[in-house]
């Protein structure tokens, strides 16, 4: 009995140990025996439609650091939560509640002596979070006019509501120039330049809160067009090896596609193989559209020159031998082309009609706003461009500058589709020998 009293002293003591080591183990090596737990509490605070938003997660024992998951919900579109528990971004869309559930993991510590790993505390909570629509946010109603070249520089006029000074307008992400914050509730600027398409409006006032009208503007991209006058030029008295072009003035702002078809014959090749600029080439050089293509004792090339700034322009080609009067050099114009090679199907058709109607072999397909350029040669069994044989442009094409011989002509398209390019011949007869080239020139 005495024993006993003696000894149950120091079994308590080694439960109380015992118990003390297991409650150790539990806090992954912490001494602490506070749970791991988050200690943010819901609801979270409200975020404000449009206007940047933070807060940081917490928790409690456990051992930093701490990784944070969203394992339900969502938040706000617009806003995210990093691994360190960070809720930030600029929320958009509609008010109202949304709910979340978040989970947090500690770091576990290091394997134990046996080399078998220790799993991570976790604890997770639901919360709340108030979206709400700032009373002095800006609102965009209307946009007038609601479309404009890509090219820029169209007046606009925003209608809305809670503009302020200094509230900045972009439409599609470029912003716009010349921005006047005429009242609360408008603003006039100039659009920049931009792709074509739809565009949303953005107005963003100096405390960063801002408003989108979805699309609210087009760029529309204008429809290639005849530039200036088409020149048709034949070998000069002074060079009887060369063809050039008159000065070409070029009109407009923007830079502009050149086009160029030659006819020569005599046996000679073209030096250096492309046409070149006597002057306002402006970095400009030509390129081949397809090869040359024989026809009546000539050969006939195209060739196209992108990126010919305005103001005015002149062309030469010269030639490795003298060209026979019959030759010819077609220098034409045009405004809005796609940068880099818009041409394309590209089509020559050497003898493949007689009498007084010539069609291109194949047709152009080409969309709205594209060109079709087209150019028809005639001739007789007597000579190539004889007196008195004028070539007239087909249904919807416009001579360029007007009917003749060579006939250059062009057709700007509204309808997606198959294009044939068609022209007459005044004379006509059964010996008339005909040449058309046919091609499409895609729209900016």
């Amino acid at each position: 009995m005495d024993l006993f009293l003696i000894l149950t002293p120091f079994l308590l003591l080694v439960i109380v140990g015992l118990l003390g080591f297991v409650g150790c183990s539990s806090f992954s090596g912490s001494d602490s025996p506070t749970p791991f737990s988050i200690t943010t509490t819901s609801p979270l605070p409200d975020a404000t439609i449009n206007v940047h938003y933070a807060t940081a997660m917490a928790a409690t024992a456990g051992n930093p650091p701490y990784h944070w998951i969203i394992v339900s919900g969502a938040l706000p579109a617009g806003l995210t939560m990093d691994d360190s528990g960070n809720i930030s971004g600029t929320p958009t869309g509609a008010a109202g509640l949304f709910s979340v559930t978040i989970q947090v993991a500690d770091t576990p510590p290091p394997p134990d002596p046996s080399g078998t790993p220790r799993m991570p505390f976790t604890a997770q909570n639901m919360f709340a979070l108030h979206l709400i629509a700032s009373p002095n946010a800006p609102k965009v109603a209307a946009i007038n006019p609601a479309s404009g070249p890509p090219g820029g520089g169209t007046a606009i006029t925003v209608g809305g509501s809670n503009f302020v000074a200094r509230a900045t307008l972009a439409l599609g992400g470029v912003p716009a120039s010349g921005v006047t914050v005429v009242s609360g509730t408008t603003i006039t600027a100039q659009t920049g330049a931009h792709a074509g398409g739809a565009a949303d409006v953005v107005v963003t006032n100096p405390d960063t809160q801002f408003a989108t009208l979805p699309k609210g503007f087009t760029y529309v991209a204008a429809a290639v067009a005849h530039s200036g006058a088409t020149d048709i030029a034949q070998p000069a008295g002074v060079s009887a090896t060369a063809l050039q072009s008159a000065v070409i003035p070029l009109t407009g702002a923007g830079s502009k596609l050149l086009v160029v078809t030659v006819a020569w014959g005599g046996g000679s090749t073209i030096t250096g193989g492309v046409p070149t600029f006597v002057s306002g080439a402006g970095g400009a050089a030509f390129q081949p559209v397809a090869a040359a293509t024989p026809w009546n004792t000539l050969k006939v090339q195209t060739f196209f020159a992108n990126g010919v700034p305005p103001g005015s322009v002149q062309v030469k080609v010269k030639f490795s031998a003298t060209l026979p009067s019959d030759s010819r050099l077609c220098t034409s114009a045009y405004d809005n082309a796609a940068a880099g090679n818009p041409t394309f199907g590209a089509v020559a058709t050497p003898d493949g009609k007689t009498g007084t109607a010539l069609q291109s072999a194949g047709p152009i397909n080409a969309n709205p706003q594209d060109l079709v350029y087209a150019v028809g040669l005639a001739a007789t069994s007597a000579g190539l461009f004889p007196g008195g044989l004028t070539v007239t442009p087909g249904a919807g094409f416009i001579a360029e500058p007007g009917p003749g011989n060579p006939l250059v002509e062009d057709q700007q398209i509204t309808a997606a589709g198959s294009v044939s390019a068609q022209a007459t011949n005044s004379t006509g007869g059964a010996t008339s020998r005909w040449f058309m080239f046919a091609m499409g020139i895609k729209r900016a």
